[in-house]
């Protein structure tokens, strides 16, 4: 199932009338299992990453590349739809530009998640959905802010 298929895929589970409730995936594995066991969306926050990868908590020390390439072995093990929490996208307006683009290269669906707004100022907020210009329409990008 190529990236698209999952994207699409993705959209009609979020377009369905039923609630679902994505699977907490880390790593291949998990997301392996999570898909034997019939889940149709699994879920990765930057927390978990930082806890698997790193052996550490969430203190904004994981990087957008060793993000960006665990969620590329989790996608590459399975054919999971998968959501990604990129939390404060890893700066500014132009970082958070860059990290739709390495999570869009990496494979999952991408969902910034409001706890640390990825912009600070409404101007930062216009500029970064000016310069979010995905390479696959079908990718799914939800920006939460303030």
């Amino acid at each position: 199932m190529n990236l698209t298929e999952r994207r699409e895929r993705y959209r009609a589970v979020l377009a369905g009338d039923q609630c679902v409730h994505p699977a907490s995936v880390f790593d291949p594995i998990s997301a392996r299992i999570a898909e034997d066991l019939g889940f149709e969306v699994g879920m990765l926050a930057g927390s978990i990453a930082s806890f698997t990868v790193l052996g550490a908590p969430d203190i904004i020390v994981l990087t957008l590349t060793e993000f960006a390439q665990q969620i590329h072995r989790i996608c590459r093990a399975s054919t999971l739809s998968l959501m990604v929490d990129a939390d404060h996208g890893y700066g500014n307006a132009l970082n958070v530009k860059r990290t739709v683009e390495e999570l869009e290269s990496a494979g999952p669906d991408h969902r910034g998640h409001g706890a640390t707004p990825p912009v600070r100022h409404r101007r930062d907020r216009v500029d970064l959905h000016r310069r979010r210009r995905r390479q696959d329409e079908s990718r799914f990008v939800r920006a939460a802010g303030p």
